[in-house]
């Protein structure tokens, strides 16, 4: 049996010795033809980013790739991040062996990463935010030595962190967040002395941090948030780094007091972020000593006592979170940091709430930052405030001053003594749309230009899109409140969570929160939007059943499910929802068959999931992909009624065929005059390809038959898909015949020019 990549081979040798119109074979046909054989495992390229990858364009000039210029025709990079592919990374990367850079992030792409362990030239590393599974010592190469970057992060690799880590000692950032990582941090990586970069948050990580990690002293960025990290904060020996600009251990279950000298021992930190973990005790006075400090978020400890005046000392600080803890105040002179505040010229948000403030609120507050944004506690004087909360407090005493915030949008207050004499109108949207805003973690692209308000009803919200805005938080219950509210958006971000509670939208046409890391089952309340058009919750981690309600949604164009772990069998109702369009099931753990109510929507144009029985009725339906399942016995003929069906991919099921009756369905797919492309490999197709291949529309341009148990030659009538520009077969089976016969057949589609 010949190797499919020595066949390749082979072709590009024929292809320079027989008398057709072939371009020169590259300077090395290795790399090239492990190229391809990445594209073949690639079953979607929406953008078209590897329509340039045929020999009749150099290698070096397809899109993505670059070149040595020492050693022609060998590939040193392959930067395809962001470009939507969907399918498996194949092994054959591992054959680019003059490779320093690879970037395979931010696209769909599956199944376990293939072991890189050759690519001894490879610097970088990112395979982020894709499908990918299994574990790290499937996906790191450790056998890359000057490796320098490592990002795995937001996939779904298990396992442990393995110690062969450690060896990468070239390695300067490591990025494995937001993966389902388990057991401990592995004290190796303290022998990675150059590391600078080490984020391994959202995990599932526990015991301590390891004493080893106070050893990197080149170490700029520990991110270990969202793990079970318990024990103290810091083994001693880390507040020797202090180099540290950002420290991320919120949501762990860390404890004790933080250190008194953490201000004097680590002088170079940017930005903090401990809340949700077990501190008390007293806010440390040497922070005020880490002089470039900007983001404070100590919320949800224990801390008391009284916030340290030091604080003022911090010029560049812009964000300030103490709520949720023990902290006093009782009198003026516990008020003092509110004094010292002013000092902080470029502080936009404060938060004191749900601490022990008592006593009546200094005037100093009218002294503070002219950017402040957001106070929770009090104010004055404040331009540029935009919302002042100070519920859940015992504040007492007079806030007539309010009346001077020239900025002031909305006032939250919801406590029994104060006395307020301003006017505040109807704000109900804004403080909603801010309390949302309260609920963000990290917002590094400035997200908020999003909100769209009504005409005819000024101050009202209708639209919030803040679609692939790198956003990290939870989605606040506070939206319900946006009653007037017709599109939501926050996809492509990386809310956690479940879906809260929205009651009130009863005016919402569009819900999408595409790709982002929510959990828990579909909530009832969607289905309550009666208005719907567009439901999207795909990419997700939902669980359950499909709730049989969404069958009320009758106004539904577009309902997108997939690549959740949702459970059950498709509710038949989906069937009467007749101007349903998009239907996207795929990826689930569903089981059953797709009842056959779904073959009444007619305008069905996209369906990802089963077969139904009926589907032949869905006459508008122009993609159909059924791939990657465990379909078997015949395709169907059924197929053939789909007159403006352009895609078919039936690749990776089972399904047979081994005598003239069973490939019928090749002529019956004679009909679809659209069809553009058809995916059969992989399943169990036998003997002779019938000459009526020939048969199919001439529109065709990518025809996929690899990896079946085909013999004999391939017939000539397939010469009369004169749009063909891709064909994907496997040369085992075939004779010396066919081989010849299909280079003619490659070098006439493009394949090979």
């Amino acid at each position: 049996m010949m190797p499919a990549h020595f066949a390749m081979l082979m072709l590009l040798l024929l292809c320079c010795t027989i008398n057709i119109r072939c371009s020169k074979a590259p300077e090395n046909a290795t790399d090239m033809v492990s190229l391809l054989g990445f594209e073949e495992a690639i079953t979607s390229d929406p953008l078209g980013v590897l329509s340039t990858w045929n020999t009749s364009i150099h290698i070096c000039r397809w899109e993505g790739v670059k070149c040595s210029r020492t050693h022609p025709g060998r590939v040193t990079a392959l930067d395809l991040a962001g470009q939507g592919l969907t399918g498996r990374i194949a092994s054959s990367l591992g054959n680019l062996t003059f490779l320093r850079e690879l970037n395979l992030s931010s696209n769909s792409l599956s199944g376990q990463s293939p072991r890189l362990g050759r690519l001894g030239r490879l610097r970088v590393l990112d395979l982020s935010e894709n499908y990918l599974q299994g574990t790290i010592s499937g996906a790191a190469p450790t056998n890359c030595s000057g490796l320098r970057e490592l990002d795995l992060s937001r996939n779904f690799l298990i396992g442990e962190i393995p110690l062969e880590v450690s060896l990468l000692s070239n390695l300067w950032l490591l990025r494995l967040s937001f993966n389902n990582l388990t057991r401990t941090i592995p004290p190796t990586i303290g022998n990675i002395t150059c590391i600078k970069y080490i984020a391994l948050s959202y995990n599932q990580l526990t015991g301590s941090i390891p004493d080893e990690l106070g050893k990197l002293s080149n170490l700029s960025r520990l991110i270990l948030g969202g793990n079970n990290l318990s024990g103290d904060i810091w083994p001693q020996s880390l507040l020797n780094t202090t180099s540290l600009q950002f420290l991320g251990l919120e949501k762990n279950r860390l404890g004790k007091v933080l250190p008194l000298n953490i201000g004097d021992t680590l002088p170079n930190l940017v930005y903090l972020s401990l809340y949700e973990n077990l501190f008390g005790g007293p806010i440390p006075v040497s922070l005020g000593n880490a002089s470039v400090l900007q983001r404070i978020d100590l919320s949800s400890n224990s801390f008391s006592g009284q916030v340290p005046r030091s604080i003022g000392y911090l010029s560049e600080l812009f964000h300030l979170n103490l709520e949720g803890n023990n902290i006093q105040t009782s009198d003026i002179q516990s008020w003092e940091f509110i004094y010292a505040l002013a000092n902080c010229s470029l502080l936009q948000w404060v938060s004191l709430d749900q601490n022990q403030l008592h006593g009546a609120m200094p005037h100093a507050t009218r002294n503070m930052s002219l950017a402040l944004q957001e106070l929770y506690l009090d104010g004055s004087k404040l331009s540029g405030l935009v919302k002042l909360g100070l519920s859940d407090n015992n504040l007492t005493g007079t806030v007539e001053w309010i009346v001077n915030m020239e900025n002031l949008q909305g006032v939250n207050l919801h406590v029994g003594s104060i006395r307020c004499s301003m006017a505040t109108g109807n704000s109900t949207d804004m403080l909603s749309v801010l309390d949302f805003k309260k609920h963000i973690i990290e917002d590094p692209k400035g997200a908020w230009a999003g909100v769209t308000c009504s005409r005819k009803h000024p101050g009202r919200v209708i639209g919030l899109d803040l679609t692939d805005r790198s956003l990290t938080g939870t989605i606040s219950s506070s939206l319900g409140n946006l009653t007037l509210l017709k599109e939501l958006n926050l996809s492509l971000n990386s809310f956690s969570g479940e879906l809260p509670r929205l009651n009130h939208l009863n005016t919402l046409r569009v819900l999408d929160l595409m790709r982002n890391s929510l959990h828990g089952i579909i909530p009832d309340w969607v289905t309550n939007c009666s208005g719907l058009r567009k439901l999207d919750l795909s990419r997700n981690s939902f669980v359950g059943k499909i709730p049989i309600k969404l069958g009320l949604l009758s106004n539904l164009s577009v309902l997108r499910l997939y690549k959740n772990s949702l459970t059950g069998t498709i509710p038949p109702v989906l069937g009467t929802i007749t101007g349903l369009k998009d239907l996207s099931l795929d990826y689930n753990h569903l089981e059953g068959s797709i009842p056959g109510e779904l073959g009444k929507l007619s305008g069905l144009i996209a369906l990802l999931g089963h077969i139904p029985a009926s589907l032949g009725n869905a006459s508008a339906l122009e993609l159909i992909d059924l791939s990657s399942n465990n379909f078997s016995g015949l395709v169907p003929s059924l197929f053939g009624k789909l007159s403006s069906l352009s895609e078919l991919d039936l690749q990776g099921n089972n399904f047979e065929a081994n005598d003239n009756n069973s490939w019928e369905f090749l002529h019956a797919l004679g009909n679809c005059t659209e069809l553009a492309m058809l995916f059969l490999g992989n399943n169990q197709l036998e003997g002779v390809i019938p000459s009526s291949i020939g048969n199919l529309s001439t529109t065709l341009q990518a025809l996929g038959l690899a990896t079946n148990q085909l013999t004999g030659l391939v017939p000539p009538s397939i010469g009369n898909l004169r749009a063909l520009i891709a064909y994907h077969l496997s040369l085992e089976n075939f004779g010396s015949s066919g081989s010849w016969t299909l280079v003619t057949i490659i070098c006439k589609a493009s394949y090979l020019k």
